[in-house]
């Protein structure tokens, strides 16, 4: 079981089966407003009729903590043991915490990717410890066994191990509204992640204001029309975009797609290429030629052709459900406007490490 808090509420999501072969039992979101998301006795009240709905009582279970709740910083790799890691790292990345490291809790991974003429590398994530304390006592008082704490980077390297990895690696990009990212992963292992930088929540907001909608009547809009016409059924397309419901936004006006919309979309494009840029710069990889887009920001109909147009990368939208199998009442939900599935996603990233929580 995955706990995943977000802006407006927390979603959770059990998986059962193996790494290599997922499903997805359980998923909902608990809709929450800023007065019981801050009272965490009372969210864990909240929450845990929904896990004794789902069977996870005392279940294994993990939780993530975004960017904006952790100091992750890349470094060289210590010569020593990685069991002796936290304790060497914690202290060479002391002085670039915002906080003090006696209240720090560290972690670290190796970088899978070796840049030339540097020795190998590490990922060090810091996070205060009361934060995490709290954490996991929500999870605990909701009624799960909560033993891991993850972050975004790691619950992208595991959605990336459903998918075919090419040559040059896996690149995924999720428009997440805590925390965008685009992530490579090669041979299994997360070599690189860099924040996307655009406020998506600010950006979807902008949406809606720029076409003069409300927010569920701009998610309607740019999930069914968007930026493209077409049937939405071509290879790669997002699921929800169905076939009566009128004419491409480019079509009905004759002047191509709504400002907004392709604002949106260029400032992405530039965020995409800067980061292509930099990891081709430090790495000196074979060039990403197929980009995965997921997460509720990116469900706009036709932007992975926008995008492909822009960079000359090939995009498919990543629904995680083509990817693993699904309860009958989840999949038979998942072409709805108003899913909130793909606003969970990297509750499903995470939720992947409690099937192999030896391997992660």
């Amino acid at each position: 079981m995955a706990l995943e808090p977000r802006p407006d509420g927390f979603i959770l999501a059990g998986l059962e089966g193996s790494a290599d072969s997922p499903r997805l039992a359980f998923f909902r979101k608990c809709p929450a407003d800023a007065a019981l998301r801050q009272d965490p006795e009372a969210a864990a009240r909240a929450l845990a009729p929904v896990v004794a709905e789902s069977g996870a009582r005392g279940a294994p279970a993990t939780t993530l903590m975004f960017r904006s709740e952790i100091n992750f910083i890349l470094t060289e790799a210590p010569d020593v043991d990685r069991a002796e890691w936290r304790d060497a790292l914690k202290w060479r990345v002391r002085d670039l915490l915002d906080f003090p490291v006696d209240q720090a809790v560290v972690d670290a991974f190796p970088v899978g990717l070796q840049a030339p003429g540097e020795g190998p590398q590490a990922f060090v994530v810091a996070a205060r410890r009361e934060r995490v304390r709290r954490r996991v006592a929500l999870g605990r008082e909701a009624g799960l066994d909560l033993r891991y704490v993850d972050i975004p980077d790691m619950a992208h390297r595991n959605l990336a191990r459903l998918l075919p990895e090419a040559p040059s690696g896996t690149c995924l990009v999720i428009l997440d509204e805590m925390t965008p990212l685009i992530s490579i992963t090669k041979g299994g292992e997360l070599c690189f992640s860099r924040p996307i930088g655009l406020d998506i929540g600010a950006e979807l907001d902008r949406l809606a204001e720029g076409m003069g909608m409300n927010p569920e009547e701009a998610r309607r809009m740019r999930v069914n029309q968007g930026l493209s016409g077409g049937s939405g059924k071509e290879e790669g397309a997002q699921a929800g975009a169905s076939d009566g419901d009128g004419l491409a936004l480019e079509e009905e006006g004759g002047d191509g797609p709504p400002e907004a919309l392709a604002a949106f979309a260029d400032r992405l494009a530039l965020e995409i290429q800067r980061s292509l840029d930099y990891y081709d710069s430090r790495f000196r990889q074979a060039a990403i030629h197929r980009i995965y887009l997921g997460g509720e920001g990116a469900r706009i109909r036709g932007l992975e052709a926008y995008l492909e147009g822009a960079l000359g990368v090939a995009f498919e939208f990543f629904d995680p459900l083509d990817h693993m199998e699904a309860a009958d009442d989840i999949a038979g939900r998942r072409g709805e406007v108003a899913t909130p599935l793909h606003e969970g996603i990297l509750a499903l990233g995470a939720g992947l490490r409690m099937l192999d929580p030896e391997g992660s």
